[in-house]
């Protein structure tokens, strides 16, 4: 199981359906980062 143990991004989703038929469905993410990696990703470039 990788859990973004050294230089991954992790994403998680859920899509959660509607309240109402016609209504919208509702779209909840989450993101995790090594700590470790996230200065190297501060210096690269967009």
């Amino acid at each position: 199981m990788d859990l973004s143990a050294k230089f991954d991004l992790t994403a998680w989703c859920v899509l959660l359906p509607p309240e109402e038929l016609s209504g919208p469905v509702e779209v909840l993410w989450r993101f995790w980062l090594p700590e470790d990696a996230l200065p190297r990703l501060d210096l690269q470039p967009p």
